[in-house]
């Protein structure tokens, strides 16, 4: 079985390291989110930089982890991780406080890091560098992610004829054992292609295709939908979704080739002839 889950980013905190359970040994959490930046690709109409959040909880990196603070400059080796959480939010209506169970939370794991350098003199200089730094020399390794999945969702194209884009679910088998996670083999994140990738994708992946992509992964800003307990109000609280964007997508098995695609078109119009004669 294939397996392949790689993610190295290269960012700077945009705050302190946010620490659960501190001081309880064996059950501290951590969670660190950092902005990168990232090639252009064609089609993407999307922002410059990405803020991703490092979660981790394991004894091994945390004292080093917890060291770090606002606009330390880190380079992390990791894998793509799907973990949960309870989010909680307040009605705007009644002021309850709800909590949404065990919501998808799309991550970097940590393997590795090293602190590259500190950037806060560099900030109250001039508050764009530590972005112009990330643009200037950190570009192409800021946001690199290398993965092997099952494509687990028929592609959907979306987006305008101008500009198509191809949505789809894969499954990663995971190779790096996670203990607090020990019950769960696989992480479902979801891809995003963009322009002629999107169509080519859209044509030749079908439930079951094997592939191998090298991109980036994409932070944006959404609102969460949730019903309050207390007044039942529907409303919408401030989230983030992380999805995998494509620099490649290279097909391996189970895809539709030319071949395929020709003879599942003769079939139709052999069919649709067969009907009219029928009617």
């Amino acid at each position: 079985m294939a397996r392949l889950n790689e993610v190295r980013l290269v960012g700077f905190l945009l705050k302190n390291p946010t620490i659960i359970n501190e001081g309880k040994i064996g059950e501290e959490k951590i969670s660190i989110k950092i902005r990168t930046t990232n090639r252009r690709i064609d089609g993407y109409r999307g922002k410059h930089f990405q803020d991703i959040l490092l979660f981790y909880d394991e004894p091994k990196l945390m004292p080093r982890l917890k060291q770090l603070k606002m606009l330390d400059l880190i380079d992390v080796e990791g894998v793509l991780n799907i973990a949960t959480l309870n989010e909680t939010s307040r009605c705007p209506i009644c002021g309850e406080t709800n909590i949404k169970y065990y919501t998808p939370l799309v991550c970097v794991r940590p393997k590795s890091f090293i602190k590259l350098n500190g950037l806060q003199t560099t900030y109250e200089e001039d508050n764009r560098l530590p972005e112009m730094i990330l643009s200037r020399y950190y570009q192409e390794t800021s946001n690199k992610i290398q993965l092997i999945g099952n494509v687990m969702t028929d592609p959907e194209l979306i987006g305008t004829d101008a500009h198509p884009i191809c949505r789809y679910c894969i499954k990663i088998e995971r190779e790096y054992y996670i203990h607090t996670q020990s019950q769960l083999t696989a992480d479902y994140p979801w891809v995003y292609t963009f322009s002629s990738d999107a169509k080519e994708d859209v044509t030749h992946l079908k439930q079951g295709s094997l592939i191998h992509i090298r991109g980036y992964l994409q932070s944006e800003k959404v609102n969460a939908l949730i019903q309050c307990k207390n007044c039942h109000t529907d409303y919408t609280y401030p989230n983030q979704r992380v999805s995998v964007i494509p620099y490649s997508v290279n097909y391996l098995a189970g895809y539709m080739t030319e071949k395929d695609i020709a003879m599942e078109k003769e079939l139709k119009e052999k069919m649709e002839i067969y009907r009219h004669l029928n009617d």
